[in-house]
Formats: structure tokens, C-alpha cells, sequence
């Protein structure tokens, strides 16, 4: 079975932490005790730079196939998700 590669896991699960973190740290959220809206924009400066390297390694490299067949309409859905997304 193909997986995805090391460097897109480990950069979707980057980025996945840092959302989490400038969300709590945005304002009229929870905020954090230094200095949140500079952590809250460095936060999102990093997810930022985050998004042409994993780009990148969606566009090189192929996404692995769906081993279980699938409906026709959630192929659909997942294509147009992914559109959207990318």
C-alpha cells in the first residue's frame, strides 16, 4: 500500500499545531500571556511558509490511491474537496 511521504505527513501535522495554536491565541479567543496577536501573527506567518513547501510536495508527488473502492458520489465530493483545498 502507498503511503504519503514522510515530509507531507510531517508538514500537514505542523501545520495542523501551529493552526491550533494561533487559534487559541487570536483575538476574542483564549489568549495566551506573552504577547498573543504578535505569537497569533507569527503563528500565521509560519503556517504561511508552510504552504509552498507541502504544495510542493502535493504537485510532485502523487497522492496515493484509494485501496477500498468508493461510491461515486464520495469520489466526486473528495475531488471537489481537494480542489477547493489545493
Amino acid at each position: 500500500m502507498r503511503r504519503y511521504s514522510q515530509i507531507t505527513i510531517a508538514i500537514h501535522w505542523l501545520t495542523a499545531l501551529l493552526v491550533v495554536i494561533a487559534w487559541f491565541t487570536a483575538e476574542g479567543g483564549r489568549h495566551a500571556r506573552a504577547d498573543p496577536p504578535y505569537l497569533h501573527f507569527t503563528l500565521g506567518l509560519a503556517v504561511l511558509l508552510l504552504v509552498v513547501p507541502r504544495l510542493l510536495a502535493r504537485w510532485l508527488g502523487a497522492a496515493p490511491r484509494v485501496e477500498d473502492p468508493q461510491s461515486r458520489w464520495m469520489d466526486l465530493a473528495a475531488r471537489a474537496g481537494h480542489t477547493v483545498l489545493y
